[in-house]
């Protein structure tokens, strides 16, 4: 049990960041702690510009009761002082990586300065039985104004701490008041202690947590753009034929609604070419499905090289099938381009000394043109580019048969 109360307080004080996040981590209190001492310098300009305005009126109309000459010196250094030191964060903070250190000596510096200012006047108080109420707030504001690594804190505030209470003895006129200020200050002093280092240790663990924050983002990032790849090459494969590269039976389905809505819109035909290679089952049976396989792909590639438009689309239908979709293209243009493909695939010389019309792969085509409209189905339209295509396998086969 006492040693799970000692990890617990372990980890209390514990401020864990790694070595390699130190400097940018520190990097962002440096900019916090020059821009804070900026606003301060110049709250305390204007203050005590004002102070010492009203302090010289009051000494003139005789209503400051007050060793006026000790707080008009005090005004007096701190005036310059704060000119100085704004200048000074000013200029640090136009580069600050280059003034790390710098801007590391002149927040202490600043910050004991402001320490020992406030009890400077607290103890020109003491003199007229006041309380070191001023020294007590500035305490305070330190703790929780600028943010400093828990050694700094501990070295600044023993340091002023040690001369105030020196200097308080001197000040003091009641042991008993003495005696009580020093236990009020000193109590500040501790809780302001724990405060500021609190500050440091939340801060800390905000930069932590904000660092792994982006992390998981630029994480989540890179799955979600793996992920999407993934479903792209999925999308990519599911329309595409395994075997020739070219779309598949589902993207034709899909493709061919899509153009013929099109073209039912704007009124223009539509023409389906269907393609068979004659005798491709003798070309299989014969030199082996190896070199059926590659006689399909050089037949898809010569095909899809020969399209004409970006909207021409060449399609493996199934098997030794194989059709192409050509949107706003009329009967004559199809049939033309349909003869080409003809001549394109004879063309190749692919060996073939078991087709019953030539010694070399030839194809079938049929061709169907139309205007889309509600009269006529897809359904139908495939069905007639299926008969022309029949038919042109029933007259002699390697020709182009129109519907």
């Amino acid at each position: 049990m006492l040693g799970y109360y000692l990890h617990k307080s372990k980890e209390l004080f514990q401020i864990k960041i790694q070595k390699c996040d130190r400097e940018d981590f520190l990097n962002g209190i440096h900019q916090l702690n020059a821009t804070r001492g900026k606003l301060i310098s110049t709250i305390f300009l204007i203050i005590e510009s004002f102070q010492l305005i009203a302090t010289i009126i009051m000494k003139k109309e005789g209503i400051f009761q007050k060793p006026n000459l000790y707080y008009e010196l005090m005004y007096l250094i701190m005036i310059p002082t704060m000119v100085i030191f704004l200048l000074l964060f000013h200029i640090m903070a136009k580069d600050l990586p280059k003034h790390v250190k710098g801007n590391i000596n002149l927040s202490i510096l600043f910050t004991i300065f402001v320490l020992c200012w406030c009890a400077g006047m607290s103890l020109l108080d003491q003199m007229s039985g006041g309380e070191v109420l001023i020294y007590m707030i500035s305490i305070i504001a330190v703790a929780v104004t600028p943010i400093f690594r828990p050694l700094f804190i501990v070295i600044i505030y023993l340091t002023v701490h040690t001369f105030f209470v020196y200097f308080l003895l001197s000040f003091h006129a009641s042991e008993d008041r003495l005696i009580g200020d020093v236990i009020k200050s000193t109590a500040i002093i501790i809780i302001s202690g724990a405060i500021a280092f609190m500050r440091y240790k939340n801060r800390a663990e905000d930069y932590i947590s904000k660092k792994l924050l982006r992390e998981s983002a630029v994480e989540l990032k890179r799955l979600n753009l793996e992920l999407e790849m993934a479903n792209h090459k999925l999308e990519v494969l599911s329309i595409t034929d395994g075997l020739t590269g070219i779309y598949n039976r589902f993207a034709f389905d899909m493709i061919l609604n899509k153009e013929w809505k099109q073209c039912r819109q704007q009124q223009q035909h539509i023409s389906l070419i269907m393609i068979d290679i004659d005798f491709f089952k003798a070309f299989n049976d014969n030199y082996g499905h190896q070199a059926g396989d590659v006689c399909l792909k050089r037949v898809a590639e010569v095909l899809s090289t020969g399209t004409e438009s970006d909207s021409d689309t060449v399609v493996r239908y199934g098997g030794e099938e194989f059709a192409i979709i050509l949107p706003a293209m009329e009967e004559e243009d199809a049939k033309a381009f349909a003869e080409r493909m003809r001549i394109s695939i004879e063309d190749m010389k692919i060996r073939h000394e078991h087709s019953d019309i030539s010694n070399y792969v030839t194809i079938s085509l049929g061709v169907h043109t139309m205007k889309p409209h509600e009269q006529v189905s897809i359904e139908e339209f495939i069905r007639t580019a299926d008969i022309a295509l029949y038919r042109a396998k029933k007259i002699s086969r390697n020709r182009v048969v129109v519907a």
